[in-house]
């Protein structure tokens, strides 16, 4: 059912022409590969916060990386990889996530405080996810540019 949701709001998204212009944003800028990362890594992360669930977010925006990674000519590993751990580590930091409501009925503290004490370590985790997938997961596609 999850699959089923996530396919009909990527297509909803793409039929409002939402990749297309977050295509032209990020090409806009240059550097259309680490610009178009970010923003997808912030929006599932925001989503993530927001749900407080770690699959629905990636799996509600990974069915338009294929079509962006191919407008874009990037690798769709380079989009898809850090944006699972941007939903993942999100659901961390989300006040609504059921085991951060869990601890802290345990500690007797508000989920807000919890949250507080996580967001530091995820951030810092998201920030070498980011890196690493710069430096070890190439930006252009094979396919794209022809295997060079």
């Amino acid at each position: 059912m999850l699959l089923v949701a996530a396919g009909v709001f990527a297509q909803g998204l793409s039929t409002i022409g939402f990749i297309q212009s977050l295509i032209s944003i990020a090409t806009s800028f240059g550097s259309a590969s680490i610009i178009l990362m970010l923003v997808l890594v912030i929006l599932t992360m925001l989503a993530a916060m927001t749900t407080g669930s770690g699959n629905a977010p990636f799996y509600a925006f990974v069915e338009m990386i294929p079509k962006l990674a191919h407008s874009s000519g990037i690798n769709p590993a380079y989009l898809s990889i850090p944006m699972l751990q941007a939903s993942n580590l999100g659901r961390t930091i989300s006040p609504v996530s059921g085991v951060v409501v869990a601890v802290a009925g345990m500690a007797k503290i508000s989920p807000f405080e919890v949250v507080k004490r996580t967001s530091v370590p995820v951030i810092v985790g998201l920030l070498i996810v980011i890196i690493a997938t710069e430096i070890m997961v190439p930006g252009a596609s094979s396919a794209v540019t022809g295997g060079r």
